[in-house]
């Protein structure tokens, strides 16, 4: 008998106690876990149709960002071991109080519901109506890519992981011109080259600003654009009955406004590509 009452007690406790935990929860345990919006980008311009934004949430507000793998299409972490520049400071009955780190907005204070697998955010930054995942969870299937490029001594390709997949690819702009685009495999950096006058297979010129080089850093942008006296050429073989595109590349680019100086300028060589061709 005595047993039996002690047993009792002993659950009585633990429920309790669970409640407790429950009611002190900084962050309702819903929100845990990983979270997909996807987002349809311009139609009027020639890409992949859709983006896929999301991140993975973690019992202390830290934040990682999710992508999709390039060749595979499966949900996974945009940069393994990158924290999110945003962290949710606390989560529970509907009221989310975020921190950007980065922002001019250093705090938000954000509305949210979650109803099964979608979760909705209404905030000034962290916003959109998010999907349930998980990490390997397969969401579309992307045509093959391939980039590679040279440049301040170092080897770069498309990117692995990205917000846009595939990584790397090729905009029909029109019949006589195209656009080779690619997120490279260093985060923040892309690079693009206009074809211009194309008229099938064969060497073109990359003329003024038709070769660019971007660089992000939080709120700034770097870029590298071809003058008129750069050097520079893209040798491409597409063919368009199977949307795909193939050849090499390599040009210099000068910082707008600056001199010719070498300090100025970034030479990009050996650049090889295999892409698929959106119109």
């Amino acid at each position: 008998m005595k047993l039996n009452i002690f047993i009792i007690i002993t659950l009585i406790f633990i429920s309790c106690q669970g409640v407790n935990d429950t009611e002190n929860e900084t962050i309702e345990s819903a929100l845990l876990g990983e979270w997909l919006v996807i987002e349809e980008r311009d139609p009027n311009y020639p890409s992949p149709i859709n983006s896929y934004r999301g991140w993975s949430l973690k019992s202390d507000g830290t934040m990682y960002t999710l992508g999709l793998d390039g060749q595979t299409g499966l949900v996974e972490y945009y940069n393994p071991g990158s924290t999110r520049s945003t962290k949710i400071l606390f989560a529970r009955n509907g009221k989310m109080l975020v921190r950007h780190s980065s922002l001019a907005i250093r705090e938000d204070t954000v509305s949210y519901n979650i109803i099964g697998d979608k979760l909705n955010i209404e905030g000034r930054v962290l916003q959109g109506s998010y999907n349930r995942t998980s990490i390997g969870s397969g969401v579309t299937s992307p045509p093959a890519a391939e980039f590679f490029i040279e440049f301040d001594d170092a080897e770069f390709k498309n990117r692995p992981v990205g917000i846009v997949v595939p990584t790397a690819y090729i905009s029909k702009m029109s019949d006589s011109r195209l656009m080779i685009r690619s997120y490279l495999s260093e985060d923040n950096h892309s690079i693009s080259v206009i074809v211009d006058n194309y008229q099938g297979s064969g060497t073109y010129s990359i003329d003024e600003d038709q070769g660019k080089y971007f660089y992000n850093s939080g709120s700034m942008t770097s870029s590298w654009i071809t003058r008129y006296d750069s050097s520079g050429t893209v040798t491409i073989d597409c063919d368009m009955n199977h949307a795909r595109c193939s050849g090499e590349l390599s040009f210099d680019a000068f910082r707008p406004t600056s001199s010719t100086e070498p300090e100025f300028m970034k030479s990009f060589n050996s650049g090889t590509f295999d892409l698929p061709v959106f119109d």
